[in-house]
């Protein structure tokens, strides 16, 4: 299994610009909804993921979910022959672009999203 909610991974668990209530927002999230007709989590879809269009990751190196990404990234590419584009941008939080658009990181970063 790739990801376990709730599962004690501890990086950037309180990092910048990303508090604790809105991380519990998103592991909320992975969790199934036994009354919603569906049943599974986001990452453990019953079907795979074989029928997905290409993806592009851009993933922070401080951000709470970088390794949730990292993973789901790995996946496509790697165990369901998706074509992914995987860019990493280290050491900045969550939404750097929109909190600090003038770092040089900022910009590449948003250069990066219409190449």
């Amino acid at each position: 299994m790739y990801y376990v909610a709730g599962a004690a991974n501890t990086h950037n668990h309180e990092g910048p610009r990303l508090p604790q209530t809105a991380l519990n927002l998103f592991e909320a999230a992975y969790k199934p909804g036994l009354d919603d007709g569906v049943w599974y989590a986001a990452f453990l879809h019953p079907q795979g993921y074989a029928n997905l269009p290409p993806a592009y990751f851009q993933v922070d190196g401080m951000d709470p979910l970088r390794d949730e990404a990292l993973i789901y990234e790995r996946i496509l590419a790697e165990d369901c022959n998706i074509p992914a584009r995987l860019d990493v941008y280290p050491g900045v939080p969550h939404a750097h672009w929109l909190y600090f658009p003038g770092l040089k990181i900022s910009e590449r970063c948003r250069a990066d999203q219409i190449h």
